[in-house]
């Protein structure tokens, strides 16, 4: 967080951030984006490892945690963060204003 500190500090706002998903920080997902977005970021660009040896097991519990960052967004009724593990695009990026 100092290099975000001080890019704010010395040239102002951001707002963006990328997250890569492996296998092995899967599990931890939501405390992931929900860092980030305690910490100021509303544009979210997510994908998954393309490399990476995906198994079932890791399918359902991908499923599981975008289920839950799912809801808590709605919960917590975040319509202005835009992630894009939830973009209909087919993960093309997305282009932030």
């Amino acid at each position: 967080m100092a290099a975000v500190e001080h890019y704010r500090k010395n040239y102002g706002r951001i707002d963006a951030t990328k997250i890569t998903i492996a296998p092995e920080n899967l599990p931890y997902i939501n405390r992931i984006v929900n860092f980030a977005r305690e910490n100021g970021f509303i544009n979210i660009a997510a994908n998954t490892v393309a490399e990476a040896d995906w198994t079932i097991e890791h399918a359902r519990e991908y499923y599981k945690q975008l289920k839950e960052l799912a809801d808590n967004l709605l919960r917590d009724n975040e319509a202005d963060v835009a992630i894009t593990l939830f973009n209909s695009n087919d993960f093309k990026p997305l282009y932030l204003i």
